[in-house]
């Protein structure tokens, strides 16, 4: 005869639980990058002054910028603020500059060579921030000053002009919307003894500088 079959043996389990001093650690680093999160997402739009002080004095904008998590929610690619236009749609800055030599140059904000998302994004909401005064005469030359000015620093630039442009996307995919683009603001760059002045298209026969200092 045969000896009996003996009981098969349970698995012995293996002890992979972590000390308590790990555990605690752990939780800890989650806890930090949690509320690190939370006080970037809250801060971004409208934040109060206990927000703004977390986010700026406890190295949460650090961590936030080194993670490519320090976004404006405030835009979209496609969407954002404006009276100009309702639904989705694309604004953009176009600079045309006359150089030193006579040669012509055109700079486009955004850029079409940037990498980086966070840099496309931040320009795109500077573009179409620069359609929500239009129509406000003291409002609406401010921020195409501030950048024709940069412009002409960087460049040299004699002269030129300066387009706030923008036009309507499908709402579906594949649709053709046949949308022109529409110039919100338009005027002439006026540089003299290395000061810039912004003179609008429409108001040039009343020679008064839209904007300038």
């Amino acid at each position: 005869m045969q000896p009996p079959a003996s009981p098969p043996q349970a698995p012995v389990a293996r002890n992979s639980t972590l000390s308590p001093a790990v555990q605690t650690a752990v939780s800890f680093l989650i806890f930090l990058h949690l509320f690190a999160v939370i006080v970037g997402v809250t801060s971004n739009e409208s934040a109060s002054m206990l927000e703004t002080a977390l986010r700026n004095r406890l190295g949460v904008r650090a961590y936030l910028e080194t993670l490519m998590m320090d976004l404006s929610y405030a835009f979209t690619l496609t969407d954002g603020p404006s009276t100009l236009v309702a639904g989705d749609s694309q604004a953009w800055i176009d600079v045309a500059l006359t150089l030193p030599d006579g040669t012509k140059r055109t700079e486009t904000i955004p850029m079409s060579d940037i990498v980086s998302r966070q840099r496309l994004r931040r320009y795109q909401g500077l573009a179409r921030q620069a359609l929500l005064p239009i129509g406000n005469p003291t409002l609406e030359g401010l921020l195409p000053y501030a950048v024709a000015s940069r412009l002409v620093r960087e460049t040299g630039a004699t002269g030129g002009t300066i387009y706030c442009r923008w036009r309507q996307l499908p709402n579906l995919p594949f649709q053709a919307t046949g949308d022109q683009v529409r110039t919100a603001y338009e005027a002439k760059i006026l540089v003299s003894d290395g000061q810039v002045e912004l003179l609008k298209a429409e108001a040039a026969s009343e020679s008064a500088p839209a904007a300038g200092k």
